[in-house]
């Protein structure tokens, strides 16, 4: 696999990113594929699997990390702020428009989990994205908080306006863990969170569990769904059945708004499409997704 810097500014802050492509480069790419993850997630948590399976399908892959996040610019630190994000979505696919292997070629967006809610964002407010392919997509907040317990939003009022006074005293965030056990205070605590969010992160990168507060603001009022019924391009969405996070129910009213979707489903939960057979089938199914679109030969 070849893999060259490809990084971008967004409102003078640098959003760090890579191009990866295949070891043939006697091949035209097909196109290319901009990636992007999840709630607080940096490109190198679980996501290595579907780059190697699309560039060795033909496929160039712009993965990228949100300002705050990895390596990239931007304060605060590890701030999750839809808005702030659909940015530095808008900032890639210019980066991978600059990139095509010729003017015609797809650019398709790939987002897992609220990567997938911003993907089909993106794809609402734009004609130029040939397809989306979202796997256990973020798709309405209301839904999501739905399934919290009573406790955890008094808890959670709390960190915002703790958070929200920092920020007008410019002094430091007031932080929240990303994810914790149940009955915890964090972004995500449902039972299979702690340990699912945990083995993505890479055991030789540092990760510090925590996000400001005013991110639990954000994530409260951001439904994908509300805007999905304007996506012209074609869809698919890969969702569990069990996932904690994101009740499928929501999902399947998301994509019954959509004109042009596939939507697949199994018995798995949220982290469990980025590792092993069910990843590995996964990957399979969106490549085979994008050969049903296109024409160009692959391999």
């Amino acid at each position: 696999m070849n893999i060259k810097d490809a990084s971008f500014s967004v409102r003078g802050e640098t959003c760090d990113a890579e191009l990866f492509s295949r070891n043939s480069p006697e091949n035209q790419a097909a196109g290319i594929i901009v990636m992007g993850h999840g709630f607080a997630a940096c490109r190198s948590y679980g996501l290595d699997e579907y780059i190697r399976t699309f560039t060795e399908a033909g496929w160039d892959v712009l993965a990228f990390d949100y300002r705050g996040f990895g390596k990239s610019g931007g304060t605060p630190r590890r701030l999750v702020k839809p808005s702030k994000h659909l940015e530095d979505w808008t900032g890639a696919i210019e980066q991978a428009q600059s990139l095509l292997p010729r003017p015609e070629a797809p650019l398709v967006l790939w987002g897992s989990s609220y990567g997938g809610g911003h993907a089909l964002t993106i794809a609402s407010r734009r004609s130029d994205i040939q397809a989306v392919i979202a796997q256990v997509p973020h798709v309405a907040a209301r839904e999501t908080l739905r399934i919290m317990e009573k406790e955890y939003f008094r808890k959670a009022l709390g960190a915002i306006l703790k958070d929200g006074l920092r920020a007008a005293l410019h002094r430091p965030p007031f932080e929240v863990p990303v994810v914790a056990k149940p009955g915890e205070l964090a972004a995500m605590n449902t039972p299979d969170a702690w340990e699912g969010y945990k083995n993505l992160v890479p055991e030789e990168e540092e990760w510090r569990n925590s996000t400001p507060g005013r991110s639990l603001f954000h994530f409260s009022f951001y439904n994908p769904a509300d805007s999905a019924d304007a996506i012209e391009c074609p869809v698919l969405i890969m969702a569990g059945k069990n996932d904690s996070l994101i009740p499928i129910d929501a999902v399947r009213r998301t994509a019954e708004k959509i004109r042009n979707c596939t939507l697949e489903t199994g018995d798995f939960g949220h982290f469990d499409i980025y590792k092993g057979e069910l990843c590995t089938k996964a990957c399979s199914r969106q490549v085979k997704f994008l050969k049903t679109l296109y024409d160009e030969e692959y391999t």
